[in-house]
Parts: structure tokens; sequence; C-alpha cells
């Protein structure tokens, strides 16, 4: 009876255990997904890859969602369903999401972020919350990333906007992230590159910034922390970190800054700032001053072995040019013999000569549950406009709901060049919920077209829309 019962119990046991693993996200075998720009298949394969939102959206733990060179026109968010990793292909051009409205990148607990660019024409880019970012570079007016308990390495960071953030980490809770290797940049007046700021008692912010190069606009702070003085606590760590003398700031009660060894009041000197190369030109003082850890990855933004000598403060680590040698490509090496050589740019070159689509009238009217707008394609473009325009309004505050932005609608538009098209848009319910609270609403309107020959650019027009009367 005793042996019966104790075979029962073996048997309850192992397939309780055989239906938990079917059961479970973690029972599916990871998978490589494959995207590309305009990708219109499902099946996500090397063999047929598809657009990069359905790649991440049919993605399980574990996955790999592997991003082919080229231009993402973004047109919604991408957030991972489940600790998956997101990147492009080593030795090839890093591909660039390239987002024009309020969407963006946002990666949760155990997913990475790796060899990608993130360009943003609005405030927000990235969002990473307990996430690795990797050999990353990332673009937007102000905020292109913010951290929430997560690691940041061998990236670059960079706002545009005056008074703009770079990198922020702030919380009402606990929040710890680290920054290694990481060129972070604010280049607006008063623009701040780093700022951890607490709110509410519970609030405790901490960075830990370990050979980071931080670098203010114009008035602004390499690094800043600041409180709401309720009682939190934010504190940044520095660790062999360029910053220029004078230019960290505190704010609040329980702000500081802690002080490791290592760390450098000399400004940096990069290849080409004016233009956005922020890799590090000949006799800067960040080469060579940063503390090797294997904590810093492999490989620098650009794909370069940190195993180069002793490593160097920031994002890249500079290699010197063989006197008389030649690339990669057997051409001339750089004049000079000092310029960094890069096995991928960190940036592509912009498109040059096509200005995307024109609005051409910025009043606009919903009749019925449409609104129609019209573009027009600049003459001289090479092939066909086509893209997909993107309708926003702004809803305000009021005492039972905070102010917001409302996502009105999309369509897809394809115009002949020099020739202008009448583009309808479905408005969605929450956009006639809010056409219907008054007669005008103040709006944007938001293109991503790409010409013939692949340059793709993209357009934002402020727009006034209204009710038609019944």
């Amino acid at each position: 009876m005793l042996r019966s019962r104790t075979r029962l119990f073996l048997l309850t046991v192992v397939v309780g255990t055989l239906g938990a693993a079917a059961l479970s996200p973690a029972a599916w075998a990871a998978t490589q997904r494959y995207a590309i720009p305009g990708g219109t298949d499902t099946e996500c394969s090397a063999a047929k890859p598809c657009a990069i939102t359905t790649a991440v959206q049919g993605a399980h733990a574990g996955d790999e969602v592997i991003l082919n060179p080229g231009n993402y026109a973004m047109f919604d968010d991408v957030i991972d369903p489940a600790p998956i990793t997101i990147h492009g292909v080593a030795g090839q051009p890093r591909p660039r999401l390239l987002f024009t409205g309020p969407e963006f990148v946002s990666l949760h607990t155990g997913s990475t972020l790796r060899y990608v660019e993130v360009d943003q024409t609005v405030p927000g880019a990235v969002w990473a919350t307990g996430a690795l970012l990797d050999q990353v570079v990332v673009r937007a007016p102000n905020f292109p990333l913010f951290v929430d308990s997560s690691t940041v390495r061998n990236t670059i960071v960079v706002a545009t906007g005056p008074g703009a953030v770079a990198i922020r980490s702030n919380s009402n809770s606990m929040t710890n992230s680290v920054l290694r290797n990481v060129t972070a940049i604010a280049t607006g007046n008063g623009g701040v590159a780093v700022d951890a700021f607490a709110h509410t008692l519970a609030g405790n912010v901490t960075i830990g910034a370990n050979n980071v190069i931080a670098r203010g606009g114009p008035g602004g702070s390499s690094f800043r922390v600041g409180t709401d003085n309720s009682g939190g606590r934010a504190t940044i760590g520095l660790g062999h970190s360029a910053y220029t003398v004078g230019t960290l700031a505190a704010s609040g009660s329980n702000a500081d800054f802690t002080y490791g060894d290592g760390n450098l009041g000399l400004a940096p000197i990069f290849v080409d700032p004016a233009t956005g190369d922020y890799r590090q030109a000949p006799g800067s003082s960040t080469i060579d001053a940063g503390s090797d850890d294997v904590r810093n990855g492999e490989l620098d933004v650009d794909g370069d072995a940190r195993a180069n000598g002793k490593t160097d403060i920031g994002a890249d680590e500079f290699v010197s040019a063989p006197a008389g040698g030649t690339g990669a490509g057997g051409g001339t090496g750089p004049a000079s013999g000092g310029t960094e050589p890069s096995t991928t740019p960190t940036t592509l070159p912009p498109a040059a000569g096509f200005a995307g689509v024109r609005l051409v009238s910025s009043r606009l009217t919903m009749s019925g549950r449409f609104i129609t707008l019209r573009l027009s394609c600049p003459a001289g473009t090479v092939g066909r406009c086509s893209g997909r325009t993107k309708l926003s309004a702004s809803r305000r505050r009021t005492s039972s709901r905070p102010a917001a932005t409302v996502l009105l609608g999309r369509a897809p538009f394809s115009i002949g060049a020099g020739r202008q098209a009448r583009v309808r848009v479905r408005v969605s319910r929450a956009g006639r919920r809010l056409l219907s609270t008054g007669r005008r609403v103040r709006g944007k309107d938001a293109n991503t077209a790409r010409d013939g020959t692949g340059q793709s650019k993209g357009t934002v027009a402020a727009v006034t829309i209204r009710r038609r009367p019944r």
C-alpha cells in the first residue's frame, strides 16, 4: 500500500511538472526573428523578414529580434512583450529607428537593446526599466533616454534642445542604474547631460557613473542631482569620468555626489561634434584614462575591441590608424593618421536632396469619421513620395483627467513628384470623443516619407482641426 501511494505521488509530481513546463512562457524555444525596413511578411524568418513591430510583438522570452541594416520609419511604439534581445547585425551598418511622433522604445526587466540607433524628432526616445542598453546611439530634442534600475554601456546619448536632459533617472520609489563607458551630451543652452531626481519620501534614485563622458550645454550641467525636499534622496557616484570643473549641480535636500578615483576635470576632444561625431580625437584626455572592468563589455559603441591597452573613458575606444596603412576597403587612411577608423559609422549620412512631403493647409476639418488633408511631394523627387501620415491632438487637463496626447489616426500615402494628393484619415474613437468637446482642437500632423532611392525624411506641422457642422 505504501509503495502504491509513493508511485502515485511521484506520478502526480512528474505530470504536474510537465504540465507547468508546457504552460510556462519559458517553455518556448528561443528563436531568431528577423526584421527589415518596410517589411510586410509575417513569418519573420531570415528568408522572409517582417516589420520591426511584428517581429517584437510576436517574440517570446529569450527570443532575438535581429534588425537588418537600414532606416526604419517608425509609426508605432516598440514595447517588449517579454525579456528579449533586439539588436543589429555586427559588422554591418547600425539599423536606425526613425521616430517623428510620440512613439518610443520601451524595454523592461531582462530585455536588451544592442547595436541600434534611435532618432526622435520630439522629446522621449527610449525608456529602460530593468533593461540593458549596449552599443546604442540615441538622439532626441529632450529626454532621449530615461533609465530605471537599468545598465547602459558603450552608448552615446545626445539631447539637442535648449534646457534639455540627455539621460534622466527619476522615481518616487527606489531605482539604481549604472552607466559604463557612456558619452552623454546635451548641446542646447542650459542642457544637462545626466540627471537624477527623487520625489516623495520613498524616492531613492542612484546612478553609478563609471568611465562616463558628460557634457552639458552652455550654462548647463554635466551631472545634476535634485530632490523635491520631501525626504527622498538622489545620488550620483562618479568614478573615472570626465566632466568640466564647475558643471556639477545639486538642488534640494539629500542630493549628493560621491567620488571614486580617476575623475577628470578636462574636456574631451571629439572628432567633429558639430556633425554629431562624438568619437575621441587624438590627444583627448579621456584616452587610456578609464578603469578596466569586465562589466564594461568587450566592444565599444562601434564594435572596436575594448581590450586595446587601457580602457578609455566614454563610449568610443580610440584606435590609432596605422601609419601608411589602408582601410578595410583598400582605400587610404585619414591624412592626419590619427582619426579613429570605425568598422561601422556612428551615424549614417543624412539624406540629401529629399525634403519630405509638405502639408498644404494647416486648417483641417472632420467630416463624419474622417479628416482629409492635402500633402505635396517636392518637384525633382526621385520616384514617388511614399509613407504614412499621423494626426494627433492635445487633450487639456481637467479636474478628472490629466493632460495627454490623443492619436487621431494614421493613413498611408503615395504621391507623384511635383504633385499633391488628398489623404483621408479615419479618426479613432478617442479622437472623435476629443473633437466632440469643442469646435476647434489644436494638434500635429507628422509625416514620414521615402523617395525612390530609399531616402527617408520626417516632417511635422501644427494643425487646427474643427468639426463640420451637421
